[in-house]
C-alpha cells in the first residue's frame, strides 16, 4: 500500500467517528524542507477539511518511532491523524535523515525545522502539540528541552529525555503539560520513564504518568478513535 493511499484510509477512519460537518475529503502532501546543514527533510502534512491558511490552527507535531523514516511517519499517523482531523487540527510528521534520529544525531535540526514550519503554517500561539511513541517520544523530550517556547504540550506513548539531561534542563518544562504513558510490561522503558518522571517533579514540573495495564511497548489502544483522551489531555 502506498504512503499516500494509507493516509486517505486514515482520513476515512476519522470520518467514521466524526460529525457530519467534517465528513469530507482532506488533502495531504510531503514537503521537502531544506536545513541549514544542507540536509533536506521530508515532512508529511495532513490538512483538515476547510483548512484556511490565514486562520490560526492547532497543530500536532507527530514524531515517528523506530527508524523515523517516512514509512514510520506513515505508521505513526494511525495514532494521531484521525483524531486531529476530527478536531480540525493540522498533523505534521517529519522524517529524520536516513540512519539518524531526532533524539540524537539529528537533534540540531529540530530548531530550524520548527522555525520553517512556523513560517509556512499559522500555528495557534506559535506552539506545537508534540507527540510521539518510543523513539518518537524520546525525540519529543529532546525537542521540548531544546525549544520549550515552541511547545504547547508533550505527550509520549513511551518516551524519556536524552541521557545527560540535567535538573536545570527539566526546569525549562515547569510550564508544560506533559503526559507520559508506559505499558505495564514494557521492561525497556518503564525504569527510565519513572526516573524521568521523578526528576521532572523534583525540578518543579508536573508530568502526568500512567502505567497502562496488560500492555507492552506498543500502546495500540490509543490508535484512531482511541486517541480521544490523549487530545483531551493536550488541550
Amino acid at each position: 500500500m502506498s504512503l499516500r493511499r494509507r493516509t486517505f484510509l486514515l482520513a476515512a477512519a476519522a470520518a467514521a467517528v466524526a460529525p457530519a460537518a467534517v465528513r469530507a475529503a482532506v488533502t495531504d502532501q510531503v514537503l521537502k524542507i531544506a536545513m541549514p546543514d544542507g540536509a533536506v527533510l521530508d515532512v508529511w502534512v495532513i490538512y483538515p477539511d476547510g483548512y484556511d491558511p490565514t486562520k490560526p490552527i492547532p497543530a500536532v507535531l507527530a514524531l515517528p518511532p523506530g527508524t523515523q523514516d517516512l514509512s514510520m511517519v506513515d505508521a505513526n499517523f494511525s495514532w494521531w491523524a484521525p483524531e486531529a482531523l476530527r478536531r480540525g487540527w493540522l498533523t505534521i510528521g517529519p522524517a529524520a535523515p536516513e540512519g539518524q534520529s531526532f533524539a540524537r544525531t539529528s537533534r540540531p535540526l529540530l530548531g530550524p525545522l520548527l522555525e520553517e514550519l512556523l513560517k509556512r503554517f499559522n500555528v495557534a500561539g506559535g506552539k506545537f502539540h508534540v507527540a510521539g511513541q518510543s523513539n518518537g517520544g524520546n525525540s519529543g523530550f529532546a525537542l521540548a528541552l531544546d525549544h520549550p517556547d515552541k511547545v504547547r504540550s508533550l505527550t509520549v506513548l513511551a518516551g524519556y529525555p536524552p541521557e545527560g539531561a540535567a535538573s536545570a534542563d527539566f526546569g525549562k518544562l515547569t510550564h508544560l503539560p506533559i503526559n507520559m504513558f508506559v505499558g505495564e510490561f514494557d521492561a525497556q522503558y518503564m525504569e527510565p520513564m519513572i526516573a524521568a518522571r521523578d526528576a521532572l517533579r523534583a525540578a518543579g514540573a508536573r508530568p502526568r504518568f500512567w502505567v497502562v495495564p496488560q500492555t507492552g511497548h506498543v500502546l495500540n489502544q490509543f490508535k484512531r478513535e482511541g486517541a480521544y483522551p490523549l487530545f483531551a489531555l493536550m488541550e
